[in-house]
């Protein structure tokens, strides 16, 4: 088990310099005192500082991506719209080829007596009358 990259042995070995070195009745007065230094390091506006620096630089790459990506989906976008600008222009241009010239009026329609002179008119003709309803026979079974 690694704490800080520091394992059990060599958490022992600390101890014990540390017993050695401060001997064992300052070793509470060392303590209290390194915990309150870590204490208004953690409080201090430059510990602040320092991890939002390193909040920000952990990100980077991130934003950097996203950031990126939102210029590829803007020219990706852009170049839709010249795209389907062209194909606009393309169908209008097509369009023009198909209208008359502006310069001189369009032909009127044919007449129908200039397209088929020579066949007659056919009118359908109105068919006969229905014959009128028969009266029912009668039934050998009706009173009467």
């Amino acid at each position: 088990m690694n704490f800080l990259g520091v394992g059990p042995l060599e958490l022992i070995l600390v101890i014990v310099l540390a017993l050695v070195v401060v001997g064992p009745r300052d070793l509470a007065k060392l303590g209290r005192d390194a915990g309150r230094f870590l204490n208004r390091l953690y409080r201090s506006p430059a510990w602040r500082t320092m991890n939002e620096a390193s909040r920000e630089l952990r990100n980077l790459p991130n934003r950097l991506a996203r950031e990126a990506e939102l210029d590829t989906l803007k020219r990706d976008l852009e170049q839709t719209g010249k795209t389907i600008q062209a194909d606009v222009q393309s169908a209008g241009d097509g369009m023009q080829a198909w209208a008359p010239p502006a310069s001189r009026p369009a032909p009127p329609p044919p007449r129908r007596s200039e397209l088929a002179p020579s066949v007659p008119d056919e009118t359908p003709s109105a068919e006969p009358p229905a014959p009128p309803p028969t009266p029912p026979a009668e039934s050998p079974f009706a009173e009467g």
